[in-house]
């Protein structure tokens, strides 16, 4: 009866393949299994598809590229990636803009001060495989802090990550490594 609860997640195009891949990873598949569900195809693996980095992305990585190999190793910015429209990351489900309103808006943490916190919109997912490893970013565009002439209300909120945020959004876009600390905003 599971094999068939599985193929019908496969084949219902509304679940993603990621949480289906997921949910065979983290299930014993002959637990799963009874005797009628020995026909069953297994999935096929998915094609990757590279595509090249548009200049926006290609600027924003050759300037975090320092960074970004501080924190991975030998890393090289790449001239094409495998672009995706969700992903999952610590068990949290991300996607694009133009995929989710609701799972594209979150938090990370900034790079130069480890207890500020970004608030941005994801615009893009892609991985990279170097060295037989895959890392994940997420393109963000991130709202621009709000002048500090203004009072802010939610200034004693802090350890939940309250505050006040512009409507306006930064020219150029940030580069977030997937394994950084990034959490939903709404």
């Amino acid at each position: 009866m599971g094999g068939r609860i599985v193929l019908w997640l496969w084949n219902d195009h509304s679940v993603p393949k990621t949480e289906v891949h997921t949910y065979l990873n983290t299930h014993s598949t002959h637990s799963l299994r009874d005797e009628s569900d020995t026909d069953i195809p297994s999935p096929k693996p998915k094609k990757v598809k590279l595509k090249p980095l548009d200049e926006v992305v290609q600027a924003a990585m050759k300037r975090s590229e320092k960074d970004l190999q501080c924190k991975l190793g030998f890393f090289h910015c790449p001239e094409k990636a495998d672009f995706q429209d969700r992903v999952t990351i610590n068990n949290h489900g991300f996607t694009t803009y133009c995929t989710s309103e609701s799972h594209s808006v979150i938090f990370f943490q900034d790079a130069g001060d480890y207890l500020a916190l970004v608030l941005g919109i994801v615009h893009a997912i892609f991985q990279v495989i170097q060295d037989n490893t895959t890392h994940i970013f997420l393109v963000v565009n991130c709202y621009l802090m709000p002048m500090t002439s203004l009072p802010d209300p939610l200034a004693c909120y802090l350890e939940f990550g309250a505050g006040l945020w512009s409507s306006e959004m930064q020219k150029e876009v940030t580069i977030v490594l997937g394994s950084q600390k990034i959490d939903h905003a709404i």
